[in-house]
C-alpha cells in the first residue's frame, strides 16, 4: 500500500495547486501531498494508519466525512470553499491487482 502510495505521489506532485489524501481500504489515514498539508494545516496532526479524528473543521466535514460517506454507485462531485479557494473533490479507488487496496481523495484547485 506505501508503495502504491508513494508512486502516486511521484505521478501527482507536479500538477500544481493539486492535493491528495489517501486511505488505506479500512479508512485510515495514509498519506498526502505537501500542498493539501499547507492548506489544511491540520493534516499534520493526523496519525499514519488510524482514523481521522472527528472534528468542526471544513476539512472534516466537508471532505472526511464525505468520503467516509461515501457509495460508489451515487458519487456526486462536490466542490469546497477553503479561504477563498475552491477545490473540487474527486474520489477514487486504489486497487493492487483485482483487490481494493485504499482511496485517493483529490482536490483540484478550480479557482
Amino acid at each position: 500500500m506505501y508503495d502504491m502510495s508513494a508512486n502516486i505521489i511521484s505521478a501527482v506532485e507536479d500538477k500544481g495547486e493539486y492535493g491528495y489524501i489517501v486511505f488505506d481500504k479500512k479508512q485510515r489515514y495514509v498519506s498526502s501531498n505537501k500542498y493539501i498539508r499547507e492548506v489544511f494545516p491540520e493534516v499534520n496532526e493526523w496519525i499514519v494508519d488510524k482514523r481521522v479524528p472527528p472534528s468542526d473543521s471544513l476539512l472534516y466535514t466537508e471532505a472526511v466525512q464525505y468520503f467516509l460517506r461515501m457509495k460508489w454507485e451515487e458519487i456526486d462531485k462536490r466542490v469546497i470553499n477553503a479561504d477563498g479557494k475552491y477545490f473540487e473533490l474527486d474520489l477514487r479507488p486504489i486497487s493492487h491487482g483485482k483487490k481494493l487496496a485504499g482511496y485517493l481523495v483529490e482536490f483540484v484547485d478550480s479557482t
